[in-house]
């Protein structure tokens, strides 16, 4: 995570003191409500409070969350180190849009005073939707703020507990991609007991898949927002996070086909569309290999290589054509090209899995090992399932560059085959 750095202007700008007139006004009628009771300020009462504000705190409240759940997955989940620079403010934003709808669902409660019974076992109703929505966002909220943590432990120099707990940090970024893809999906479900009141436009079984799908593809459009207004705003050094929110953008719009159509998710019937295309297209494959007398056969006759081959080949040409948009490659080019960092081996270590391979050898019983790999190649001639006596050989403590060399020694090695003209 990156360290702090103060910033370089003042924090009241005329961005900030807009937020601040809304927030006062917001305060305004929160006190209303806290004053006068919730009548004063809705249309509900304090003894039935359930309705669409909280389901418009919720749904506001994860929308501007969820860019550190998106951000989270692809970083340390999908390992795309080039965005963690935008890991710390998508948490932040986060941090701020669950806490805040915490805080709004507390305040829309009739008798918020009794918010408690919650988490009290006695009152617990497991098949609930909305009780699995209501502990999955409080479990993440708190997540949250210990994910956050390690900014406020750096600033005040709290070393210790941040080195404890950034030794547990994957625990708690674990807990982080997990606690909000299931509240996600749970809030899809909310949607599906609903049943007759959803509009038929809207009403599909994939909804709980849907709600996670377009909390990713938010999440990454609010972090551009937020990372734009902050640039904005406080004149941040951001030359590097402004490419990495720019080229994100145009990943979404030019790679991942999030402008193919007016709503990407299409009400749900452009998913299902595209989820009948390539049945279709596999169940035509498949028919394909079934004619030709099963994947033994297809492989034999090269058709499966001849596949990839021709799929292949119409990728690079879709590719060079600009028919496939490639951020960076043939599009959106950079002026300078920017140094790539190889990986390069460290000779070192090649003698050190060397020394390690020989001490292996050195110390396992060598009768025990020949007669496991004896074993091996001797399935290898008839028709016995294999995994059994490559267990053993294993457990003799075999490598797999000799377990392999007896199967190539029996079987020899693939020459593919071509399909015929």
């Amino acid at each position: 995570m990156s360290t702090t750095a103060p910033l370089r202007r003042n924090l009241v700008t005329p961005t900030t003191l807009v937020l601040a007139a809304l927030a006062a006004i917001g305060l305004y009628f929160v006190a209303q409500r806290f004053v006068l009771g919730l009548g004063a300020v809705t249309h509900l009462n304090s003894g039935y409070p359930w309705g669409m504000w909280v389901v418009v705190d919720v749904v506001i409240g994860t929308a501007f969350g969820c860019g550190g759940f998106a951000m989270a997955l692809l970083v340390y989940i999908f390992n795309r180190g080039e965005y963690h620079p935008l890991i710390r403010p998508a948490l932040l934003g986060g941090l701020f849009g669950y806490t805040l709808a915490g805080f709004a669902v507390v305040i829309d409660l009739g008798r918020y005073w009794q918010a408690y019974n919650l988490l009290l076992p006695w009152y617990a109703q497991p098949n609930s939707v909305m009780y699995e929505v209501a502990l999955c966002v409080m479990a993440y909220v708190t997540v949250l703020w210990i994910e956050f943590s390690p900014a406020f432990l750096e600033r005040w120099g709290i070393v210790g507990v941040k080195r404890v707990l950034e030794r547990w940090m994957f625990v708690i970024i674990a807990l982080g991609v997990l606690l909000p893809a299931m509240h996600q999906s749970s809030l899809g479900s909310v949607l599906l007991v609903m049943g007759s009141k959803l509009s038929p436009l809207w009403f599909t079984l994939w909804l709980p898949v849907l709600f996670v799908v377009s909390a990713l593809a938010m999440g990454h459009g609010v972090v551009m927002l937020e990372a734009t207004v902050v640039s904005n705003s406080f004149a941040l050094p951001s030359e590097h996070a402004a490419r990495l929110a720019l080229r994100t953008q145009q990943i979404l719009a030019a790679e991942a086909g999030g402008t193919d159509t007016a709503d990407p998710l299409g009400g749900s019937y452009y998913i299902e569309a595209l989820t009948d295309e390539l049945a279709s297209r596999a169940w035509e494959l498949i028919e394909r290999v079934d004619y030709l007398g099963g994947a033994v056969a297809a492989i034999e006759e090269g058709f499966v290589q001849d596949e990839i081959e021709q799929a292949a080949f119409r990728y690079q040409q879709q590719v060079e054509s600009g028919e496939r948009v490639i951020v960076g490659v043939n599009r959106f080019h950079e002026d300078e090209e920017e140094p790539i960092e190889l990986h390069r081996l460290d000779p070192a270590a090649e003698q050190r899995q060397l020394a390690r391979t020989t001490k292996l050898r050195a110390e396992r019983d060598a009768a025990d090992a020949q007669a496991a790999l004896a074993r091996v190649r001797e399935t290898a001639r008839g028709t016995e399932n294999m995994l059994p006596q490559l267990r053993e050989a294993l457990r003799a403590r075999c490598t797999i560059g000799e377990i392999c060399d007896e199967l190539r020694d029996e079987w020899g090695m693939y020459d593919r085959q071509r399909a015929p003209v």
